[in-house]
């Protein structure tokens, strides 16, 4: 087990990281202007999840304002925990630079895209009148990972014409509840995710193991501090 002395990026080298970054930042606004990202369009618990939306998040990227970048100390992600998007530095994190090659692995991209979304919607830019139309202000932190996860459902069936993998173990009820959700949205536009399927899944998520370590079941969303 890495402490946080520890340097787990792939590269130790400044140069080297910095290069290694610069070939990570392609993967993630591929998937952010990918055709898959551009055909989602739903709506969840006030919030508008949409390709417009994504393209956003690669202009943030672009200008320097969310950084794509490698783990250096195994604290910045969660044990087990592949990416991450940290709103209190506005950082998305990832373990390699070759992120992204699999199915999978590009819909956790989406996946912390979304959380990055979020955290855009909810800065002073926009919070007032509501990014597309959006409505987020005092929701809950597993609000937040719930919109994420219907997302990245949504996004894997666009991908790859299946749904994800559920797998076993504790995560299997989240994914098999957010796949229940996706397949209802697919093909369509703007529909809304009915709310006792996504507090299901909120719930879900909030009774993790991992996620149930890392905040309270009614702690609030903590985004938009730009």
């Amino acid at each position: 087990m890495l402490d946080d002395t520890e340097i787990v990026a792939c590269c130790s080298d400044d140069g080297d990281l910095a290069l290694s970054e610069a070939m990570l930042i392609p993967r993630v606004l591929k998937v952010l202007l990918s055709l898959p990202a551009a055909k989602i369009d739903f709506w969840a618990h006030g919030m508008h999840v949409s390709g417009g939306g994504y393209v956003m998040v690669m202009f943030y990227i672009s200008q320097g304002w969310i950084k794509p970048r490698l783990v250096r100390l195994a604290s910045q992600l969660p044990k087990g925990a592949e990416a991450k998007y940290d709103p209190s530095t506005h950082i998305l994190w990832f373990r390699r630079d070759t992120y992204g090659s699999g199915p999978d692995e590009r819909a956790t991209i989406l996946h912390e895209c979304t959380h990055a979304l979020r955290d855009i919607m909810a800065s002073p830019a926009f919070r007032n009148e509501g990014m597309y139309g959006s409505k987020i202000v005092g929701q809950l932190h597993f609000d937040n990972e719930a919109a994420a996860y219907i997302a990245e459902a949504l996004f894997y069936i666009y991908d790859t014409g299946a749904e994800m993998p559920v797998g076993e173990g504790d995560e299997a009820e989240i994914f098999k509840a957010a796949n229940a959700i996706a397949r209802g949205l697919k093909d369509k536009k703007g529909p809304r995710v009915d709310e006792t399927d996504f507090s299901d899944l909120r719930d879900k998520i909030s009774l993790d193991p991992i996620y149930a370590g890392l905040a309270l079941p009614n702690a609030p969303d903590d985004i938009g501090r730009w």
